[in-house]
């Protein structure tokens, strides 16, 4: 991959907006990148097949996004399609229902300059129901490698509305995997990205994240979240080098069971349990 170009002429960084019947929360989203300090921008938003008022909404900003109207096939796809007509050197991605700082595309991206790097994501603040926002520290190391993902099978590392990452690095890695739901695919593809660029954290909170009844981290049902969870992490398997160590295939293995065991456990699912359990139970044969 080639080096990170200073910052002389500033580079197009595309913003991709994907959209479901967020018409509540759609407005203030765009409003907060039209808003940016940082003047080069294009909004592509991809609606997927809203039926509340959200295209109504969106017309009203024809002469600064691209719309892009879909059926419904999920935020995936459509992220895809926005991944497609995107012109931008860098890629920033944002779920409708949440909104940025006005200097996050700036900051974020002279610290990925800076720094020389291909992808990071920020830190983000949580707004509530009750509109109280509590910084969301994530706890992490500066850096995420591959052996973070093997080491940490069951966590989520990224909220994809806190990355900015290199178009080169998205060309290297590819579309996301619309066969996994979330937060499954969010782990699969900053996992690939991992693959070929460390990830970078920028510890400043330059995003707000909305915590509400209809999102999709309030509504996961724990069955399906266990099945796409388990697909993401033998998609993972299957990837890794050839020297890469059994001892850690296994340990990664036995986490991600132990955790769905402990939550089927706590929230009574019987399901999840006994699918756990039959895994952990084929670890001597991986």
């Amino acid at each position: 991959m080639k080096p990170v170009p200073p910052l002389g002429t500033l580079p197009l960084v595309t913003v991709i907006i994907p959209n479901y019947n967020y018409g509540r929360f759609i407005e203030k989203c765009i409003d907060s990148v039209i808003e940016q300090t940082y003047p080069n921008i294009e909004i592509i938003v991809v609606d997927d097949g809203s039926t509340d008022n959200s295209v109504e909404i969106l017309e009203t900003f024809t002469n600064q996004i691209t719309l892009i109207k879909t059926k419904n096939n999920g935020s995936i796809v459509a992220r895809n399609y926005g991944l497609l007509h995107a012109n931008g050197e860098y890629i920033c991605y944002l779920d409708s229902d949440d909104y940025m700082l006005p200097s996050r595309i700036l900051r974020h991206l002279e610290f990925m300059i800076s720094e020389g790097i291909n992808i990071s994501f920020c830190d983000t603040f949580l707004e509530y129901e009750d509109n109280l926002l509590k910084k969301n520290s994530v706890n992490t190391e500066r850096v995420i490698s591959l052996d973070s993902f093997l080491d940490y099978p069951s966590s989520t590392f990224v909220i994809p509305s806190a990355v900015l990452m290199r178009r080169e690095l998205v060309n290297f890695v590819g579309i996301w995997d619309s066969a996994l739901k979330s937060p499954a695919e969010d782990f699969d593809y900053f996992r690939r990205c991992a693959r070929v660029s460390p990830i970078f954290f920028y510890d400043e909170a330059l995003v707000v994240h909305r915590e509400h009844e209809s999102s999709l981290t309030s509504t996961i049902d724990l069955d399906q979240h266990f099945e796409d969870n388990i697909k993401a992490v033998k998609k993972m398997f299957l990837d890794l080098p050839p020297n890469s160590s059994l001892v850690k295939k296994k340990k990664s293995w036995i986490t991600i069971n132990l955790s769905y065991f402990n939550a089927g456990m706590r929230r009574k699912k019987i399901k999840v349990v006994v699918k756990s359990v039959k895994n952990l139970i084929g670890t001597i044969f991986l």
